[in-house]
């Protein structure tokens, strides 16, 4: 089903379906077959995701680009973890990267406890990829790469009560984004899925919509995976856009940020039916304003 108004009728439209283009790595070891346009290519884990993710890039960017398709490594995460010391006297080990373990001494104060471990070990971390600072009562321990990912650490109590938990903050990601060498045709997608071979090394699979209003200004869009909807190129004032979504499956948009919605909150898109979006961009708040129009329409 098909919708115009008087403003967008003449204006080009793009039908556009949206599936899954970007690989999260996750896991340890192994191998996994990462699908695309229905050609299985081999990911094997290297020390951590960015070298998983650089690796399956050299070895498969040519194949895959004489298929016309591109390659990227981007959106590497690094892993942070963060150790909060407790108590006021005595020791305790703390161990990291495998086996890495040093002796924390209570001096005073956490924040001088904290300061003076960092100055004692900082360079035997730094040699096995972390970086480790503190911040008052707690040690961060943060890979030097991104994608790169070490043991989580570990505080055991030696003598007194000194102690601490341990948080995982923030998990090391590298992103396999796969596109069309003709990307700025909109309606050539690429499908991409992962299944794990050995091992644990395994994956999400999501995908990423960018609009390009010198392209397409009305967008029938079809999504059966978690997509995110990224500011659109080519933004003048006043530009009008129409989005026209329908999704499917196990879906999931996030809109970015540029995108302003009426009353202040995302719009919850209707399951397995058609909702119709229309906006305009403020050039001055560099948003693009939208409100809908319709919702759960049916075929």
């Amino acid at each position: 089903m098909k919708f115009f108004d008087q403003e967008n009728s003449s204006r080009s439209v793009a039908v556009v379906p949206v599936a899954g283009d970007t690989v999260t790595l996750t896991g340890t070891s192994g191998t996994a077959n990462i699908t695309v346009n229905g050609v299985a290519y081999l990911a094997t884990f290297d020390t951590d995701f960015d070298e998983t993710a650089e690796d399956f890039k050299v070895s498969h960017s040519v194949a895959l680009g004489l298929r016309g398709i591109n390659v990227a490594v981007v959106g590497s995460v690094k892993q942070v973890d963060t150790v909060s010391v407790t108590g006021a006297s005595g020791t305790a080990d703390i161990a990291a990267a495998g086996g890495l373990t040093k002796l924390l001494t209570f001096n005073s104060t956490l924040t001088l406890t904290c300061s003076d471990f960092v100055t004692a070990n900082a360079a035997a971390y730094l040699a096995v990829g972390i970086v480790l600072t503190s911040s008052v009562a707690d040690l961060i321990f943060t890979s030097v790469d991104a994608g790169g990912e070490f043991a989580h650490p570990t505080i055991t109590n030696v003598s007194g009560d000194l102690a601490g938990t341990v948080a995982n903050t923030t998990a090391p990601a590298s992103l396999l984004v796969f596109s069309k060498k003709r990307s700025h045709i909109v309606t050539e997608r690429v499908i991409v899925t992962i299944a794990n071979v050995s091992g644990d090394l395994a994956g999400t699979v999501a995908g990423t919509f960018t609009p390009d209003f010198n392209i397409a200004r009305v967008y029938q869009i079809s999504i059966s995976a978690a997509t995110t909807i990224a500011k659109a190129l080519n933004l003048r004032a006043g530009q009008s856009v129409r989005f026209e979504i329908t999704a499917t499956g196990a879906f999931a948009i996030t809109w970015n940020a540029a995108y302003q919605f009426a009353g202040g909150t995302e719009h919850t898109q209707t399951s397995t039916a058609l909702d119709i979006l229309k906006g305009n961009y403020n050039a001055a708040a560099d948003k693009v304003y939208l409100t809908l129009e319709a919702a759960d329409v049916k075929a």
